[in-house]
C-alpha cells in the first residue's frame, strides 16, 4: 500500500484504506475501485492524499493509538476551541455594551469542562501509548483541509509522545508533554479559519 495525492491517482486504482470523515464515518471504504466520480468527490471535500492498493497490501503497520482513542482526542480540542471562542465573543460584548470585563464566573465552568477534557484526552494518548510494547509511527491519516488543524494537533501529540517514551518520561511528564502538544496551535482560534485553512 502506498500514498497518492489526489492528483496522482487515475481511475481504475484501488484503494487501500478506508477514507473516513473527522467522526469516524466512512466515506470510501477499503477495496473499492476508485472511479473520475469518487476522485472528484474527494477532492471537493478537502481530501489531498489516498492510500492506494499496490501488491504490498499485507503489510500493516499497527495503529499507534485506538481509532476510538484519536476520535474522542479530536473532539476534545474541538471543545476546547469551541469554549475559547465562546468565551472570546462574550469577552468582546461585556466590553462592548458594558464597558467593563465579564463576570469571573461568565463562562467559567465550559472553560473547566474544556481543559479538563484537554488532560482526559492526553492521558488517553498516553495510555494507549505506553500500552505498547514497539511504537512504530509509519501510516499517517488521510484528512480533508477541514479537519486537518484537528488531526495535526493529534499527530504532533502522538510523535511528542513516542519520542518522550524513548527518553524515559514517566506518566506524569508524558501527560503534561501530551497537554502542551495538543495544544500548541491554540493561538489559531484567534485568526480566521479562511486565513488558516487556505490551501
Amino acid at each position: 500500500m502506498r500514498i497518492l495525492p489526489i492528483y496522482s491517482v487515475q481511475p481504475g486504482m484501488r484503494l487501500g484504506r478506508s477514507v473516513l470523515d473527522q467522526d469516524g464515518r466512512l466515506i470510501v471504504a477499503a477495496g473499492v475501485t476508485l472511479t473520475r466520480r469518487l476522485l472528484t468527490l474527494l477532492e471537493e471535500q478537502g481530501y489531498t492524499a489516498v492510500y492506494i492498493a499496490d501488491g504490498f497490501d499485507d503489510v500493516e503497520l499497527p495503529e499507534v493509538v485506538r481509532l476510538e482513542t484519536k476520535h474522542e482526542v479530536i473532539k476534545s480540542i474541538r471543545q476546547f476551541v469551541e469554549s475559547e471562542a465562546l468565551y472570546d465573543k462574550r469577552l468582546a460584548m461585556s466590553l462592548t455594551y458594558r464597558g467593563g470585563p465579564p463576570a469571573p464566573n461568565m463562562v467559567s465552568k465550559a472553560r473547566y469542562d474544556a481543559c479538563l477534557s484537554i488532560v482526559r484526552a492526553a492521558e488517553m494518548l498516553v495510555t494507549d501509548i505506553l500500552s505498547q510494547t514497539e511504537v512504530i509511527i509509519g501510516m499517517v491519516d488521510i484528512k480533508s483541509l477541514h479537519d486537518y488543524s484537528f488531526a495535526h494537533a493529534v499527530n504532533v501529540a502522538l510523535i511528542s509522545l513516542v519520542v518522550g517514551r524513548m527518553m524515559g518520561y514517566g506518566k506524569r511528564e508524558l501527560r503534561e508533554l501530551g497537554i502542551g502538544a495538543l495544544l500548541h496551535d491554540i493561538g489559531k482560534t484567534a485568526v480566521s479559519s479562511s486565513i488558516w485553512l487556505k490551501p
